[in-house]
């Protein structure tokens, strides 16, 4: 029996959700692992009780604690994390066809950005990307549209090359993602 919902192919839904799950992932990780950004100095804040908590309270209760990854969760973000080299430089007219540029460079970074936007809602829910907040980060001034577009090019890019490459398409039942 064949389920509606399992494919056989990468789609651009698919590699998102990847990239989501192991934006999740890092962030239950150990801090500073996740290779594109560290933490900052929050090892040394301390929490004193009657201190205002942004989840609604006092810091009387501790928080949550971190749940390890398991080799499988660790295997599966490594592997995703992999997937941004698989980015092509973009084509302008006029350049050297190298492969990859300071346009993979970039288009990865973005992938990153918009990973822990869709990422940051808890649950299975997924945020929402302003692009407009994402120019500064990426350093322009204008132009959001064309970053949707840059994001879109580069997932559809990364799909087709897990496609041609015969990459199987596992989606764990305990993946965060739709």
């Amino acid at each position: 029996m064949i389920e509606a919902d399992v494919q056989d192919f990468w789609t651009f839904d698919a590699v998102e959700d990847r990239f989501i799950e192991a934006m999740r992932f890092a962030w239950r990780d150990e801090p500073g692992s996740w290779p594109f950004a560290g933490d900052g100095p929050w090892h040394l804040m301390r929490a004193v009780a009657g201190d205002y908590d942004a989840r609604g309270g006092d810091m009387d209760a501790p928080p949550p604690v971190r749940v390890p990854l398991s080799r499988a969760e660790r295997a599966r973000m490594d592997e995703t994390v992999g997937w941004l080299a698989l980015v092509p430089a973009p084509v302008r007219p006029g350049a050297r066809l190298s492969g990859k540029g300071e346009g993979s460079a970039s288009d990865a970074k973005l992938i990153v950005l918009v990973a822990r936007k869709l990422g940051a809602v808890r649950g299975e829910e997924r945020g929402q990307v302003r692009w407009s907040l994402l120019l500064r980060p990426m350093g322009l001034a204008k132009g959001a549209g064309a970053l949707s577009k840059r994001y879109g090019r580069a997932i559809s890019a990364i799909a087709v090359e897990l496609e041609r490459r015969g990459v199987a398409v596992d989606r764990a039942r305990d993946c965060p993602s739709r």
